[in-house]
């Protein structure tokens, strides 16, 4: 007969080892897999469900934070961009004509709090009350300094 078989014998088995480490007896557990645990009653039966109360709780204060830091920074960008909005939509209105009156400063103004009342904050657009101030300033240069300087003129 040819072709390949595989014979399988069993294993031998291994010698006998001298343990250095004492036999342990149980009596008490005689007839008792090793493997097994005997029965003990815990004495903290029930302990799982306030722990579990507390864990959620936690769990439930750290997500209402993350809701709240991320409302908080969705209301700083809204109120930065209807700034930066409005100081753009002035500064376009300013003028350096000599027959407008102040750089039409008045117009500037006015078309820079129009255009932040048309922005929205978390849904709700912006009112007199939340704009605090709307100031128009120039930059000159200073030949003794050698720099630009920011000055704001009284307001009308």
């Amino acid at each position: 007969m040819s072709g390949l078989y595989y014979r399988c014998d069993p294993l031998p088995p291994p010698p006998a080892v001298r343990s250095i480490y004492p036999v342990v007896t149980r009596p008490h557990l005689k007839g008792v897999p090793m493997t097994t645990r005997p029965q003990v009653r815990s004495t903290r039966r029930g302990s799982i469900v306030p722990m579990l109360a507390v864990c959620v709780t936690a769990l439930f204060m750290f997500v209402a934070l993350a809701v709240d830091l991320g409302m908080l920074m969705v209301a700083r960008t809204e109120f930065q961009n209807a700034a930066d909005t409005g100081a753009l939509t002035g500064t376009r209105n300013l003028d350096n004509k000599p027959a407008s009156t102040d750089n039409n400063k008045v117009l500037a103004e006015a078309q820079a709090r129009v255009v932040i009342k048309q922005n929205l904050n978390l849904s709700t657009a912006f009112t007199d009350a939340e704009i605090q101030s709307v100031t128009v300033g120039t930059y000159d240069y200073s030949s003794a300094l050698g720099l630009f300087q920011l000055s704001y003129p009284a307001s009308i």
